[in-house]
C-alpha cells in the first residue's frame, strides 16, 4: 500500500501544476513537459480523491457504531 503521504503530495504535485498550466506564465519550453505530467497524474488523482473520500467515510461510519 502506498503511505498517506506519497498520495497527498501527489495531490499537491497536480494541483501545482494545474495551478501553472493555467496561469499562462510558464514557459513554452516546459509547457508540453508540464501537461504530459499533468495528465499523467489526472487518472492517479482521480483514484486518489476517491480514497481519501472512502477513508472519511469509514471513519465517520465508525463513530456512528461506536
Amino acid at each position: 500500500m502506498i503511505p498517506k503521504k506519497t498520495i497527498e503530495e501527489l495531490i499537491d504535485k497536480h494541483s501545482n501544476l494545474e495551478k501553472d498550466l493555467s496561469s499562462g506564465k510558464i514557459d513554452k519550453k516546459f509547457f508540453a513537459e508540464k501537461s504530459k505530467e499533468y495528465s499523467d497524474l489526472n487518472e492517479i488523482i482521480e483514484d486518489a480523491k476517491k480514497y481519501f473520500s472512502f477513508e472519511n467515510e469509514k471513519k465517520d461510519l465508525e463513530k456512528i457504531l461506536n
